[in-house]
């Protein structure tokens, strides 16, 4: 049998078959930059920006390479030819290869309603089933990007969108997914390195400490009085409480976002089929009660096999901000230390969702 030719991805690099590690990632760092679609408008720019990322996507993982490899040595060797004559095919073996590859009508659909019913775990063993009848399927490789990338597997979740891509080359939503993906990754292997940004998270993550400790400090020594006397879950509040958890909320929010350790908020927004997340539904419970939805958290995420990393990295921090402030509260003379639990996190969650937003808004990332 003719080995099929394969796609040069060492001459889409512009590297030798023998570079290194380091030198696949340096030729395709200095590539995006050059040809990255919101560089440019020239159209064929996605194209080319398309070839460098499925070229990188093989030559960084070292499996994926050695078989690249022997696939293209085979290609290029002279003399290898040596098709033989096919036997006719039955009716029936023609029948059965167009049945299996014969689009997957009923498991696209049930995978659809998983999606819209938050089922992750069933939707991903349905995903992979329709791969392994229809392995052109853009959808399904979607829906893996996107569960991958709630578990925080960026590495995964890159790689199943640009199968997507390449099973749906027009597909803007996969585009931009593959662009987040690798970008995430890119600040890593940077950081890594060194090179990467690393006295930002460091100066993040500081100021997210010290505007707590400070918050601890103002909670414990404030004179203030009740501003809501009236209101009995939280009749010993203070205008000033209140303004110390919005702010600790946002620090906190703000510096997780900076620090890289939750993803991009309208990443976690919505699915492949631009329906809303059950995190994002947990958000609402949490202006109602913060614990609530801990639990709620806890409970849906235990079901579904499948913890979001961003929203679990949130609640703990939120829940450490008013664990300290409620140590604070005991020395406190007006404020009760038990509504300052059961009742800031309220609070500091929107605080921490906003500082999230806003830090991304402004590229802090």
């Amino acid at each position: 049998m003719v080995p099929t030719p394969q796609p040069d991805h060492y001459r889409a690099l512009g590297i030798a078959r023998d570079s290194t590690p380091e030198q696949i990632r340096s030729a395709f760092r200095k590539l995006v930059l050059k040809y990255h679609p919101d560089r440019s408008k020239d159209p064929k720019t996605v194209d080319t920006f398309m070839r460098i990322t499925a070229a990188y996507e093989v030559l960084s993982d070292p499996e994926r390479k050695a078989n690249y490899d022997r696939l293209l040595q085979l290609s290029t060797q002279p003399g290898q030819s040596t098709a033989r004559p096919s036997a006719p095919r039955s009716s029936a073996a023609s029948s059965s290869s167009r049945a299996r590859q014969a689009p997957t009508s009923d498991a696209v659909e049930r995978l659809r309603e998983q999606l819209r019913r938050g089922k992750l775990f069933e939707a991903e063993i349905t995903a992979n089933e329709v791969l392994r009848e229809d392995p052109k399927s853009g959808f399904a490789y979607g829906v893996l990007g996107d569960i991958a990338r709630t578990r925080g597997d960026y590495p995964r979740a890159s790689k199943m969108y640009a199968f997507a891509l390449q099973m749906e080359p027009g597909n803007a939503h996969y585009l931009t997914r593959h662009l987040e993906t690798l970008g995430i990754l890119n600040q890593r292997t940077r950081s890594a390195s060194g090179s990467g940004s690393s006295g930002s998270k460091a100066a993040a993550f500081l100021i997210g400490v010290v505007s707590v400790l400070l918050a601890g400090m103002f909670v414990a020594t404030s004179p203030e009085k009740s501003a809501l006397a009236g209101v009995t879950p939280v009749d010993t509040w203070t205008v000033g409480l209140l303004a110390v958890l919005a702010l600790c909320g946002v620090a906190v929010g703000a510096a997780l976002s900076i620090a890289r350790l939750v993803d991009r908020f309208d990443a976690t927004g919505a699915t492949t089929m631009g329906r809303i997340t059950p995190w994002v539904a947990l958000m609402f419970v949490a202006v109602i009660n913060f614990w609530a939805s801990c639990f709620l958290f806890l409970v849906v995420s235990s079901v579904q096999r499948v913890f979001d990393s961003s929203t679990s990295r949130l609640l703990a921090a939120v829940g450490g901000v008013i664990a300290f402030l409620t140590l604070s509260a005991l020395v406190s003379r007006q404020l009760d230390p038990l509504q300052v639990f059961l009742w800031g996190g309220n609070v500091s969650y929107v605080g921490a969702v906003c500082g999230w937003m806003v830090a991304d808004a402004l590229g802090a990332r």
